[in-house]
């Protein structure tokens, strides 16, 4: 009985991963989806500050960034020797699964499997990420990976730590990490197509027209906030909507400062900055893949509490 319920929890194992060689290249897929998801966050990460607490949707992660006279390789050692003394559900499979013993073969099988960390270095930019034991992780692998199918919370599994560093012109790195916490709900971080996302709407500038909201981001304790929609309106519609409400509530069309330094390529689609008072809302419009246009707003210069305060009245 023993036997077959271990064989059964090894063929659950299996059947997720596709065995050790599918686990591996699923670690690796994930590990470079978050690299781009790091890049992405590189190229803002300057106004965030050293610490941030971002609300994504609700769900809290947060953001740190930071410098090192170190080499590449000598910074990353730091965060992996870091993750590898981490206890985790991913690393220590036999421990994990139960495995007798006696039981050598299998034990042997997945001795040398290391699930829990991923590194990767391509050219000036690297990356370690690793997933950590929580407080609502599982009791093992298979009772975590139960646990996260069933809440799609990534702390059943444990708390993500990420850290890149990017080679900088003077030979420093700049280097960025981000972590969660005892939960992350990525049902809720990442809604599926034609979902409306959770979370709220700018306190600012109105929502486009014929649009679903994907995200909110909210920085804790700061006076910046963002959001993201998909419209079935055209980008110049988008924003000769936006050229209309602002102007209706007192606001100028200013020129972007940093427009001018960016590469041609991140300059598709149309976008404008509005100001007044001290307060900036900027709005991006472009036709993304799914042919809709993507809209996304940045409010900056206002107090968390006008913020609540407005969307509060608007609701009513």
């Amino acid at each position: 009985m023993r036997g077959a319920a271990r064989l059964s929890a090894y063929c659950a194992f299996v059947s997720i991963g596709c065995g050790a060689i599918g686990l591996h290249s699923a670690k690796a897929e994930a590990g470079e989806q978050l690299q781009a998801f790091g890049r992405e966050m590189d190229r803002i990460s300057d106004i965030f500050g050293e610490n941030t607490h971002m609300r994504i949707n609700g769900q809290d992660l947060y953001l740190a960034n930071g410098s090192s006279r170190e080499s590449m390789d000598a910074t990353l050692d730091r965060f992996e020797k870091y993750c590898k003394a981490s206890e985790s559900v991913f690393k220590n499979l036999p421990k994990q699964l139960n495995v007798a013993e006696d039981a050598k073969e299998e034990r042997a099988r997945f001795a040398d499997i290391d699930l829990s960390t991923h590194r990767k270095v391509d050219g000036d930019l690297g990356s370690v990420m690793c997933i950590v034991r929580g407080t609502n992780t599982g009791n093992g692998l298979l009772d975590s990976l139960k646990k996260f199918g069933t809440t799609q919370d990534l702390g059943a599994l444990g708390k993500m730590r990420y850290a890149q560093a990017r080679k900088q012109p003077d030979g420093s790195l700049h280097v960025m990490m981000l972590w969660t916490e005892d939960s992350l709900k990525l049902s809720e971080l990442m809604p599926p197509d034609g979902v409306e996302g959770k979370g709220h709407d700018g306190s600012l500038a109105p929502r486009p027209p014929a649009s679903r909201r994907i995200m909110s981001v909210d920085l804790v304790d700061s006076s910046h906030a963002a959001y993201v929609y998909e419209s079935t309106n055209s980008p110049n519609d988008t924003i000769r909507f936006y050229d209309e409400r602002m102007a209706a509530e007192h606001y100028n069309v200013v020129d972007d400062p940093s427009a001018a330094s960016r590469p041609k390529t991140e300059l598709t689609g149309e976008y404008r900055m509005y100001e007044r008072d001290g307060i900036t809302v900027f709005v991006v419009a472009q036709t993304n893949d799914n042919h809709k246009t993507s809209v996304g707003l940045v409010e900056s210069g206002i107090s968390e509490s006008f913020a609540a305060n407005t969307r509060m009245n608007r609701s009513k």
